[in-house]
């Protein structure tokens, strides 16, 4: 009773102090739970992407002409392969909207299995995928913000002999192969009219030197068996048939993860820095709370001593001061990390291209705070 008396009075006494550091860790906790979640709701959603959309291990690109039936069997018989996939593809040299534009090689295809669509909203996916219209174009989500486009726009995709063509975006989809802002190539999304029309005419072109109309994209399933990591498979595969050195691209699932949560990991440390210096800041200002507490009231500490109070007994009092002040800002930012983690989320889904997890990660988020 002693010891709450004291506290109360002294918690009363110092109270700048005690909300200082109450709000700072409000700001510390808040800010590290919501980065520990986001990370975890990405990571998560790319995988569950990756498997509701069965990407290969490795996903290539290749000129119809480089691939030869030799070519083909030597990489479907090859001992670390498990399957191959073969998708019809159509080559644009860049897309347009406006005045912005993306620079790099389009891929346009049929529509397949895998594939899901955003709602307008962006915050869920529709039950079914409507079937593309003549003129209609589904795009990765990544491409949103790339080039600022909304559902009902009309993009320019331009292809080799100067052919052009003018697709309404009739939605956005969650492709994980290539689908992030921060990869390149994209593959986009066109009615089976309208990809045997433009294929057609692209084959009747005269295809200018070095420039490709039309190809195949192969995605490379690693054999059961195989326990190598993406990498050192594309590599093993490589040396053995030298399939990606025909190929004018490629990208293992390793490679997508790490190009997809690029911008997102820079953002989380930048952040992860402010959060760790800000707790650094609390353990100083706790630092010297207390030592102008022991000088300021010397005398008052000597009255105690002598009233039976002894050096554990105050040292207890320090600790529940601050140990109080912390755990009101350990639970304030718990509660505030919710709305800052659902912000984090939703920045990084325009990033990364497909729907993360939600909420707060209950494990990391308990361990984080019983380290502060």
């Amino acid at each position: 009773m002693e010891l709450l008396i004291l506290l109360k009075a002294n918690i009363k006494k110092k109270k700048s102090a005690f909300i200082s550091i109450a709000l700072l860790m409000m700001i510390v906790t808040s800010v590290l739970t919501a980065i520990l979640s986001a990370v975890d709701n990405y990571n998560g959603g790319l995988e569950k992407a990756f498997e509701t959309a069965n990407s290969g291990d490795t996903v290539l690109f290749i000129d119809k002409e480089y691939l030869t039936d030799e070519l083909k069997e030597s990489v479907e018989n090859n001992r670390l392969v498990k399957s191959v996939a073969y998708f019809d593809t159509l080559v644009a040299s860049r897309i347009a909207y406006g005045e912005k534009h993306d620079g790099n090689s389009e891929f346009l295809q049929k529509m397949r299995d895998g594939i899901k669509l955003f709602s307008l909203d962006l915050n869920r996916f529709e039950d079914k995928v409507p079937e593309l219209k003549a003129g209609e174009v589904y795009l990765p989500l990544g491409m949103k913000d790339k080039i600022y486009c909304n559902v009902g726009d009309t993009v320019t995709f331009d292809f080799s002999d100067n052919i052009v063509a003018d697709f309404k975006i009739a939605g956005f989809v969650q492709e994980p192969s290539f689908g992030a802002q921060t990869i390149g190539w994209k593959q986009a999304f066109i009615s089976d009219e309208d990809y045997d029309r433009l294929n057609e005419k692209l084959e009747k072109s005269e295809k200018n030197m070095g420039e490709v109309s039309s190809a195949l994209i192969m995605a490379i399933y690693k054999a059961d068996s195989c326990d190598f990591s993406a990498g050192k498979f594309q590599r093993e595969l490589n040396l053995e048939t030298g399939i990606i050195d025909n190929s004018y691209g490629a990208l293992t699932k390793d490679q997508t993860i790490r190009y997809s949560t690029l911008m997102p990991e820079v953002l989380t440390k930048l952040f992860t820095v402010f959060a760790a210096f800000l707790f650094l800041i609390v353990l100083i200002l706790i630092s010297h709370s207390i030592s102008t507490d022991i000088q300021t009231d010397y005398v008052t500490f000597g009255i105690l001593k002598s009233q039976g109070f002894s050096r554990k007994k105050l040292s207890h009092l320090f600790f529940a001061q601050y140990l109080i002040a912390e755990a009101l800002g350990v639970f304030l930012g718990t509660f505030l990390s919710i709305p800052i983690e659902s912000v984090i989320t939703n920045a990084c889904r325009l990033i990364t291209g497909t729907m993360p997890n939600r909420g707060i990660s209950a494990g990391k988020s308990l361990l984080l705070i019983g380290c502060i």
